[in-house]
């Protein structure tokens, strides 16, 4: 996802005038994959408010899930798109979300800032970079690839309907179908190779497969 789909200085802190990377106020939630839809709920005041500041500027939130790292040591998050948002108590929101895209943890930091013309409040921010995927260099290995992974989807039930035709939206789709926890999916959130992750996806299906009993004749 480029950069520029969304107003980013809005967040950025009046001490950053030197760093690039956009900010955006930070959940933590549960990992959540791109294209994987989920929903929460949300009590806590600070994380409350970063969901009302993301909700009113059409931005997506961050969803950090700790003990996920990165190369560096810099936390794995994902940006999350923000689909509903409804207030059922004062500091309890029930909130939809889509993931967008992985994301790394430069900064983080915590900022005065208003919701409307409301009173101010402390809001926790990070600073992101976008993943970027890493294309494959031979296409017809991942189109193989892809109908396998569609092959095994059928042979368990998982629904194959509006499967992505290019690569890596394929392989997130896919990645977000898996029957694993949510937990351990996350492991995917680290891997920016298409091949790679189609592979994983692929080794992850398949003992499901050979494990369904098939018909006595």
């Amino acid at each position: 996802m480029e950069n520029g789909l969304y107003s980013t200085e809005v967040f950025r802190p009046p001490w950053d005038d030197v760093n690039n990377s956009p900010w955006f106020p930070v959940v933590t939630a549960r990992p959540v994959l791109p294209m994987e839809q989920c929903s929460f709920k949300v009590v806590r005041p600070h994380a409350c408010q970063a969901i009302r500041l993301s909700w009113q500027h059409g931005s997506p939130v961050i969803g950090i899930a700790h003990g996920i790292t990165l190369r560096h040591g810099h936390l794995v998050g994902t940006a999350l798109q923000i689909e509903a948002c409804e207030e059922i108590q004062k500091e309890e929101l029930h909130v939809l979300v889509v993931g967008i895209s992985p994301v790394e943890i430069r900064q983080q930091a915590a900022t005065s800032m208003r919701v409307d013309s409301g009173p101010a409040f402390m809001v926790n921010l990070a600073s992101v970079e976008w993943y970027t995927d890493t294309l494959p260099t031979m296409p017809e290995t991942c189109e193989k690839l892809r109908h396998r992974v569609l092959q095994l989807m059928g042979n368990i039930g998982l629904a194959l309907e509006n499967a992505p035709t290019q690569h890596g939206p394929f392989s997130w789709w896919v990645a977000r179908s898996l029957p694993l926890p949510p937990v351990t999916r996350a492991f995917f959130l680290r891997v920016t190779d298409v091949e790679m992750r189609l592979t994983l996806c692929a080794a992850v299906l398949a003992p499901f497969h050979t494990s369904i009993p098939r018909a006595r004749l």
